[in-house]
C-alpha cells in the first residue's frame, strides 16, 4: 500500500509539471515579428468549437511566416486583424502589438502548479524515504 501511495506523490507531481510547463514553453517558444497579411480562423464542426486562426506574417525583409494561435494559454491572440504589426521575441512571455505591450500570460498560476508539483516532490522525499521517515523534525 505505502508503494501505491508513493506512486501517487510522482504522478501529481509529473502531472502538475507537465500541465505548467508544456504551456510554458509553447508561449516562450514563439517567435513572430512582422505585419500580418492574411488570417483564417477554423473551428471544429458542428459545434464550432476549439478554433484556431492561421496567421500569415510578413517581416520587414519581406519573408513570410505561418503562424497558428490555438485556444491554449501558451498561443497568442486569436482576433489581430490584417494589418496588425506584431513582435514576439523568443523566450519572452510578453508581446507587442501595434507597439502596445501584451502581456497576458497568467504566470501566478502556472507558477502554482509548478510549486504544486515541487511539493509532491518534498513530499515524497521526506515521507516515503526510509532514512528520513525513522527522523523526527
Amino acid at each position: 500500500m505505502a508503494a501505491e501511495r508513493s506512486n501517487l506523490f510522482l504522478v501529481a507531481a509529473f502531472m502538475a509539471w507537465m500541465l505548467a510547463g508544456y504551456p510554458i514553453y509553447t508561449r516562450l517558444a514563439i517567435a513572430v515579428n512582422g505585419t500580418v497579411i492574411s488570417s483564417q480562423v477554423t473551428c471544429v464542426q458542428p459545434r464550432k468549437n476549439r478554433c484556431v486562426t492561421r496567421y500569415v506574417v510578413r517581416s520587414t525583409d519581406g519573408t513570410q511566416t505561418n503562424y497558428a494561435a490555438g485556444a491554449a494559454d501558451g498561443a497568442l491572440q486569436r482576433d489581430m486583424p490584417v494589418g496588425t504589426v506584431i513582435s514576439k521575441a523568443r523566450w519572452s512571455f510578453a508581446y507587442f502589438l501595434n507597439g502596445e505591450r501584451v502581456d497576458d500570460f497568467p504566470v501566478v498560476f502556472y507558477s502554482g502548479l509548478i510549486l504544486l508539483g515541487v511539493l509532491c516532490i518534498g513530499l515524497w522525499v521526506v515521507r516515503f524515504n526510509p532514512s528520513l521517515s525513522r527522523q523526527r523534525f
